[in-house]
Protein backbone atom coordinates (compact mmCIF):
# COMPACT_ATOMS: atom_id res chain seq x y z
CA UNK A 1 0.00 0.00 0.00
CA UNK A 2 1.13 3.41 -0.95
CA UNK A 3 2.51 5.51 1.88
CA UNK A 4 -0.08 8.16 1.52
CA UNK A 5 -2.72 5.67 2.19
CA UNK A 6 -1.51 4.49 4.93
CA UNK A 7 -1.50 8.06 6.41
CA UNK A 8 -4.75 8.82 5.29
CA UNK A 9 -6.31 5.79 6.99
CA UNK A 10 -4.66 6.52 10.40
CA UNK A 11 -5.83 10.52 10.63
CA UNK A 12 -7.16 11.29 13.65
CA UNK A 13 -5.74 8.27 15.24
CA UNK A 14 -3.71 7.96 18.43
CA UNK A 15 -0.01 6.28 18.02
CA UNK A 16 -0.32 3.14 20.04
CA UNK A 17 0.75 2.75 23.48
CA UNK A 18 3.84 1.39 24.43
CA UNK A 19 4.19 -1.88 25.96
CA UNK A 20 5.95 -2.69 29.44
CA UNK A 21 5.49 -0.93 32.84
CA UNK A 22 6.30 2.37 33.51
CA UNK A 23 4.44 6.00 33.86
CA UNK A 24 2.05 6.21 30.67
CA UNK A 25 3.44 8.77 28.24
CA UNK A 26 1.10 11.01 26.54
CA UNK A 27 0.47 9.82 22.72
CA UNK A 28 0.56 11.81 20.14
CA UNK A 29 -2.69 12.09 18.11
CA UNK A 30 -2.87 12.15 14.21
CA UNK A 31 -3.44 15.63 12.42
CA UNK A 32 -7.30 15.83 11.56
CA UNK A 33 -6.27 16.14 7.62
CA UNK A 34 -3.16 15.99 5.38
CA UNK A 35 -1.46 19.26 4.23
CA UNK A 36 0.22 18.39 1.19
CA UNK A 37 1.94 21.17 -1.00
CA UNK A 38 2.04 21.29 -4.64
CA UNK A 39 5.21 22.70 -6.20
CA UNK A 40 6.93 22.65 -9.61
CA UNK A 41 10.15 20.46 -10.22
CA UNK A 42 12.21 23.80 -10.17
CA UNK A 43 10.81 24.79 -7.13
CA UNK A 44 11.92 21.77 -5.06
CA UNK A 45 15.32 22.76 -3.63
CA UNK A 46 14.12 25.94 -2.61
CA UNK A 47 11.20 24.59 -0.47
CA UNK A 48 14.14 21.84 1.06
CA UNK A 49 16.97 24.49 1.60
CA UNK A 50 14.63 27.06 3.49
CA UNK A 51 12.78 24.57 5.35
CA UNK A 52 9.07 25.04 4.31
CA UNK A 53 9.13 21.02 3.66
CA UNK A 54 9.20 19.86 6.92
CA UNK A 55 5.66 21.74 7.45
CA UNK A 56 4.20 19.36 4.92
CA UNK A 57 2.66 15.95 5.31
CA UNK A 58 3.60 15.52 1.56
CA UNK A 59 4.67 17.03 -1.42
CA UNK A 60 2.46 17.01 -5.00
CA UNK A 61 5.23 18.08 -8.09
CA UNK A 62 3.58 19.75 -10.71
CA UNK A 63 5.13 17.41 -13.54
CA UNK A 64 7.93 14.53 -13.53
CA UNK A 65 11.03 16.07 -11.75
CA UNK A 66 14.22 14.84 -12.70
CA UNK A 67 16.18 12.43 -10.90
CA UNK A 68 18.47 15.13 -8.97
CA UNK A 69 15.14 16.72 -7.90
CA UNK A 70 13.57 13.50 -6.61
CA UNK A 71 16.81 12.94 -5.30
CA UNK A 72 16.80 16.69 -3.32
CA UNK A 73 13.73 15.45 -1.72
CA UNK A 74 15.30 12.55 0.32
CA UNK A 75 12.99 11.06 2.78
CA UNK A 76 10.06 13.45 1.79
CA UNK A 77 6.74 11.63 0.67
CA UNK A 78 6.10 12.90 -2.96
CA UNK A 79 3.47 12.01 -5.88
CA UNK A 80 3.19 13.93 -9.40
CA UNK A 81 0.87 15.16 -11.22
CA UNK A 82 0.79 14.11 -14.53
CA UNK A 83 -1.16 14.74 -17.90
CA UNK A 84 0.51 11.70 -19.83
CA UNK A 85 2.72 9.29 -19.01
CA UNK A 86 3.35 5.89 -20.70
CA UNK A 87 4.54 2.58 -19.02
CA UNK A 88 8.16 3.46 -19.06
CA UNK A 89 7.87 6.87 -17.32
CA UNK A 90 5.60 5.28 -14.72
CA UNK A 91 8.25 2.99 -14.01
CA UNK A 92 11.14 6.37 -13.90
CA UNK A 93 8.75 7.79 -11.25
CA UNK A 94 8.58 4.46 -9.22
CA UNK A 95 12.30 4.53 -9.00
CA UNK A 96 12.84 7.71 -8.14
CA UNK A 97 10.59 7.59 -4.81
CA UNK A 98 7.41 8.74 -6.79
CA UNK A 99 4.57 7.08 -4.16
CA UNK A 100 0.89 8.91 -5.59
CA UNK A 101 -0.18 10.08 -8.99
CA UNK A 102 -2.43 12.44 -9.79
CA UNK A 103 -3.83 11.60 -13.35
CA UNK A 104 -4.44 15.29 -14.95
CA UNK A 105 -6.33 14.17 -17.97
CA UNK A 106 -8.47 11.49 -19.29
CA UNK A 107 -6.58 11.11 -22.60
CA UNK A 108 -4.05 10.03 -20.55
CA UNK A 109 -3.08 5.87 -21.54
CA UNK A 110 -5.04 3.76 -19.53
CA UNK A 111 -1.78 2.23 -18.46
CA UNK A 112 -2.00 4.66 -15.65
CA UNK A 113 -3.88 2.81 -13.86
CA UNK A 114 -1.72 -0.29 -13.60
CA UNK A 115 -1.24 -1.85 -10.07
CA UNK A 116 2.47 -0.67 -9.47
CA UNK A 117 2.54 0.49 -5.49
CA UNK A 118 1.93 3.92 -6.26
CA UNK A 119 -1.51 6.01 -5.54
CA UNK A 120 -3.89 6.89 -7.72
CA UNK A 121 -5.56 10.29 -7.89
CA UNK A 122 -8.20 11.65 -10.09
CA UNK A 123 -9.95 15.54 -10.18
CA UNK A 124 -13.86 14.57 -8.58
CA UNK A 125 -15.93 17.19 -10.70
CA UNK A 126 -18.74 19.41 -8.56
CA UNK A 127 -20.85 18.98 -10.92
CA UNK A 128 -20.47 14.73 -11.11
CA UNK A 129 -23.19 12.81 -12.45
CA UNK A 130 -24.41 9.23 -11.43
CA UNK A 131 -22.88 7.46 -14.11
CA UNK A 132 -19.57 9.15 -13.38
CA UNK A 133 -19.45 8.39 -9.70
CA UNK A 134 -20.18 4.75 -10.46
CA UNK A 135 -16.78 4.96 -12.98
CA UNK A 136 -14.77 6.40 -10.68
CA UNK A 137 -15.89 3.58 -7.86
CA UNK A 138 -15.42 0.79 -9.52
CA UNK A 139 -11.78 2.35 -11.29
CA UNK A 140 -8.56 1.57 -9.14
CA UNK A 141 -8.39 5.33 -7.61
CA UNK A 142 -7.31 5.91 -4.82
CA UNK A 143 -8.51 9.04 -4.07
CA UNK A 144 -10.45 12.22 -5.36
CA UNK A 145 -9.70 15.41 -5.30
CA UNK A 146 -12.21 18.30 -5.54
CA UNK A 147 -11.35 22.29 -6.48
CA UNK A 148 -12.45 24.53 -4.21
CA UNK A 149 -11.52 28.07 -5.15
CA UNK A 150 -13.66 29.67 -2.57
CA UNK A 151 -12.40 32.65 -0.32
CA UNK A 152 -11.42 32.18 3.30
CA UNK A 153 -14.60 33.29 5.39
CA UNK A 154 -17.07 33.32 1.89
CA UNK A 155 -18.47 29.74 1.88
CA UNK A 156 -22.39 29.88 2.11
CA UNK A 157 -24.34 27.16 3.11
CA UNK A 158 -25.42 26.73 -0.46
CA UNK A 159 -22.00 26.14 -1.28
CA UNK A 160 -21.60 23.49 1.56
CA UNK A 161 -24.52 21.73 0.20
CA UNK A 162 -22.88 21.50 -3.72
CA UNK A 163 -19.63 20.19 -1.94
CA UNK A 164 -21.47 17.73 -0.17
CA UNK A 165 -23.71 16.49 -2.83
CA UNK A 166 -20.41 15.81 -5.17
CA UNK A 167 -18.76 14.15 -2.04
CA UNK A 168 -22.06 11.73 -1.14
CA UNK A 169 -22.13 10.37 -4.59
CA UNK A 170 -18.35 8.28 -4.20
CA UNK A 171 -17.06 6.63 -1.18
CA UNK A 172 -13.32 7.16 -1.74
CA UNK A 173 -10.70 9.94 -0.04
CA UNK A 174 -11.46 13.35 -0.75
CA UNK A 175 -8.96 15.94 -1.26
CA UNK A 176 -9.73 19.34 -1.66
CA UNK A 177 -7.39 21.65 -3.91
CA UNK A 178 -7.17 25.02 -2.45
CA UNK A 179 -5.90 28.43 -3.55
CA UNK A 180 -6.07 29.74 -0.33
CA UNK A 181 -6.22 27.79 3.29
CA UNK A 182 -10.22 28.11 4.09
CA UNK A 183 -10.59 29.51 7.96
CA UNK A 184 -10.88 27.10 11.10
CA UNK A 185 -14.34 27.25 11.24
CA UNK A 186 -14.46 26.56 7.65
CA UNK A 187 -12.16 23.60 7.84
CA UNK A 188 -14.24 21.86 10.27
CA UNK A 189 -17.36 21.84 8.26
CA UNK A 190 -15.16 20.84 4.86
CA UNK A 191 -13.10 17.71 7.22
CA UNK A 192 -17.28 16.35 7.67
CA UNK A 193 -17.87 16.21 4.04
CA UNK A 194 -15.59 14.36 4.68
CA UNK A 195 -12.48 15.76 3.53
CA UNK A 196 -9.13 14.25 4.13
CA UNK A 197 -6.30 16.03 3.02
CA UNK A 198 -6.01 19.72 1.56
CA UNK A 199 -3.49 20.34 -1.62
CA UNK A 200 -2.12 23.82 -1.16
CA UNK A 201 0.31 26.18 -3.04
CA UNK A 202 3.53 25.57 -2.46
CA UNK A 203 5.58 27.28 -5.03
CA UNK A 204 6.85 30.58 -2.87
CA UNK A 205 5.89 29.17 0.69
CA UNK A 206 8.67 30.10 3.69
CA UNK A 207 9.01 28.29 6.48
CA UNK A 208 7.34 30.71 8.12
CA UNK A 209 4.17 30.67 6.48
CA UNK A 210 4.17 26.93 6.53
CA UNK A 211 3.93 26.63 9.93
CA UNK A 212 0.93 28.97 10.13
CA UNK A 213 -0.60 26.38 7.65
CA UNK A 214 0.38 23.66 9.81
CA UNK A 215 -0.87 24.76 13.21
CA UNK A 216 -4.58 26.14 11.29
CA UNK A 217 -4.77 22.56 10.60
CA UNK A 218 -3.51 20.96 13.58
CA UNK A 219 -6.13 23.38 15.62
CA UNK A 220 -8.44 21.34 13.78
CA UNK A 221 -10.08 18.49 15.73
CA UNK A 222 -10.25 14.86 14.27
CA UNK A 223 -13.48 14.01 12.96
CA UNK A 224 -15.70 11.87 15.19
CA UNK A 225 -16.54 8.14 14.61
CA UNK A 226 -20.23 7.87 13.76
CA UNK A 227 -22.54 6.00 15.98
CA UNK A 228 -25.46 4.00 15.10
CA UNK A 229 -27.61 7.20 15.73
CA UNK A 230 -26.05 8.73 12.96
CA UNK A 231 -26.21 5.80 10.68
CA UNK A 232 -29.01 5.84 7.59
CA UNK A 233 -32.70 4.65 8.61
CA UNK A 234 -33.72 2.00 6.61
CA UNK A 235 -37.09 1.49 6.16
CA UNK A 236 -38.16 -2.13 6.77
CA UNK A 237 -40.91 -3.81 6.10
CA UNK A 238 -42.78 -7.50 7.51
CA UNK A 239 -44.93 -8.98 9.96
CA UNK A 240 -44.90 -7.34 13.27
CA UNK A 241 -43.29 -8.66 16.18
CA UNK A 242 -45.20 -8.50 19.54
CA UNK A 243 -42.81 -8.82 22.67
CA UNK A 244 -43.47 -10.55 25.96
CA UNK A 245 -45.29 -7.27 27.33
CA UNK A 246 -47.48 -7.08 24.20
CA UNK A 247 -45.23 -4.42 22.65
CA UNK A 248 -45.09 -3.84 18.61
CA UNK A 249 -41.55 -3.39 17.67
CA UNK A 250 -42.94 -3.25 13.92
CA UNK A 251 -40.41 -5.56 12.40
CA UNK A 252 -39.77 -9.15 11.81
CA UNK A 253 -36.82 -11.09 13.00
CA UNK A 254 -36.84 -13.14 9.43
CA UNK A 255 -36.41 -10.03 7.78
CA UNK A 256 -32.25 -10.10 6.29
CA UNK A 257 -32.65 -6.82 4.02
CA UNK A 258 -29.63 -5.33 5.70
CA UNK A 259 -27.54 -7.83 4.47
CA UNK A 260 -27.67 -5.63 0.83
CA UNK A 261 -26.04 -2.56 2.54
CA UNK A 262 -22.38 -2.08 3.26
CA UNK A 263 -20.81 1.05 5.29
CA UNK A 264 -17.57 2.69 3.97
CA UNK A 265 -15.19 3.42 5.63
CA UNK A 266 -17.01 7.19 7.07
CA UNK A 267 -20.56 5.42 7.49
CA UNK A 268 -22.05 6.17 4.68
CA UNK A 269 -24.48 3.08 3.29
CA UNK A 270 -24.32 2.15 -0.53
CA UNK A 271 -27.12 -0.64 -2.10
CA UNK A 272 -25.25 -3.70 -3.53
Amino acid sequence: MAKLIELLHELGRNDPAPIGFGRPAKRKQKPALLVIGEASPRQIKTLVSNGAIKHLDAVLVAGVPSVEDAKSLGDVLWGARVSRVNEKGLDELKESGCDFILVESEEAPAVVLRDDGMARGKELPLDVTERQARVLEDLPFDFLTLKYDVKPEKLTLAGLLEFQAAVSMVGKHIVLEVSELPSESELSLLRDLPVDAVIVPAGGLTAKRGKLIRDAIDAIEPRKPRSHHDEPTIARSGTPIVDAEGHDDGFDDDDDDDDDYEYDYVGRSRRF
